[in-house]
């Protein structure tokens, strides 16, 4: 049997060592960074990079000082950060990536592309309904192409989002990520797992619980890829989230 096939390696899927990706969204200051920087907690996942888009890492510094992070003010600068870790080979240096946060990335990247269109358009004649149908349709090429070339390192990623609730044209409203249009619908299907960060009263222990939903409803959008995530953690940390991953059994295939 060949070893390659188009100048590709041919592997048994055995052999493939598998890297997972999160999408964790909630609505702001529900502690989603927090969570993600949690990763820093288990040896598998330790060495972790953080990419601030938000501007929200003061209330994780304190619990999470050997974390790098690299604060990125324009969308641009994302391209030169993957170039270092992909081409420069940086991403040796890290065994996890977040990108904290996916929505502001996503609507920097909107804004950014619609500048682009209209520059290059004939300023009397280019409507600015052309401008928003040329910058969506950009934006969705590049932010596509940004999540697909960070979850192609060889890195677990983790990325965050605000969340947005959009009525269906059943009538049903549904809670997902905040994406501009049609990554609302696309950027979860790119990631392994997406879970909803949300809070719920519990009145039997008169507290309030912070969940983790990963499975999906008909109001919440959600996914596990991992077989042994369970419908809900509550109190969520990476440490939990892993050891689920670690202990998730195969697929039994019913006749």
């Amino acid at each position: 049997m060949t070893d390659t096939l188009g100048g590709k390696t041919v592997q048994d899927l055995s052999e493939v060592e598998h890297r997972s990706s999160f999408l964790f969204y909630g609505e702001a200051g529900i502690g989603k960074t927090f969570l993600a920087c949690t990763s820093d907690l288990v040896p598998d996942l330790r060495r972790v990079l953080l990419i601030d888009y938000e501007g929200g890492t003061l209330s994780v510094a304190a619990n999470f000082p050997a974390i790098k992070r690299v604060h990125v003010d324009k969308y641009e600068e994302l391209q030169e950060i993957y170039n270092d870790l992909y081409l420069g080979k940086d991403v040796l240096n890290y065994n996890t990536i977040i990108l904290d946060n996916l929505s502001e990335i996503c609507q920097a990247g909107l804004e950014r592309a619609a500048k682009d269109a209209f520059d290059r358009g004939d300023k009397e004649s280019f409507s600015e309904d052309d401008v928003t149908r040329r910058a969506y349709g950009t934006n969705l090429i590049r932010i596509r192409t940004l999540v697909r070339a960070f979850r192609a390192l060889p890195v677990t990623t983790i990325w965050t989002a605000w969340e947005i609730t959009k009525r269906r044209p059943n009538g049903r409203e549904v809670v997902g990520p905040n994406f501009p249009g049609q990554l609302y619908g696309q950027i979860p299907g790119m990631v392994q797992n997406v879970g909803r960060l949300a809070t719920t009263y519990d009145e039997e222990k008169d507290r309030y619980v912070r969940y983790l939903r990963l499975r999906e409803t008909t109001t919440v959008i959600a996914k596990r890829r991992a077989n042994g995530l369970p419908d809900t953690i509550d109190f969520p940390t990476m440490p939990k989230i892993w050891q689920h991953v670690l202990t998730s059994p195969p697929v039994k295939i019913e006749e």
